[in-house]
């Protein structure tokens, strides 16, 4: 991420799913005053390379999202296998690591052009 951006993150946003080592990565990768949202769990107790004196060493925020269960990820899927609606015609956008900022401004709504439905950002 240094490398990348030549910086730390002001917010990391953590969705894995069964990645006990997600926390530490998230807390070592976000900046001082940053925040970290846990939309994902960990599958385990066990948290490698977390080190919780990094919450108050770098007053980090964190914050926990709860998501969906396994039984509305089966609906969904049900209802796109319908086809019934169009969802492969949303307006959707690809972007990497250089192209975020626009991303995540446009799906704010502070761009002019139209902000897609689903946004992905591939470092």
């Amino acid at each position: 991420l240094r490398e990348a951006t030549g910086g730390l993150a002001d917010v990391v946003v953590d969705v894995t799913a069964k990645a006990p080592a997600a926390l530490g990565q998230a807390l070592s990768t976000v900046k001082v005053g940053g925040t970290v949202v846990m939309a994902g769990t960990r599958g385990s107790a066990e948290t490698p390379g977390f080190w919780p004196d990094l919450i108050v060493f770098k007053e980090i925020r964190i914050l926990g999202a709860l998501g969906v269960d396994a039984p509305s990820y089966c609906a969904a899927l049900d209802l796109l296998a319908t086809g019934r609606y169009p969802f492969a015609e949303l307006p959707r956008r690809c972007v990497g690591l250089d192209g975020a900022e626009d991303l995540v401004r446009s799906m704010a709504g502070e761009s002019d052009t139209a902000p897609p439905v689903h946004g992905v950002i591939t470092p």
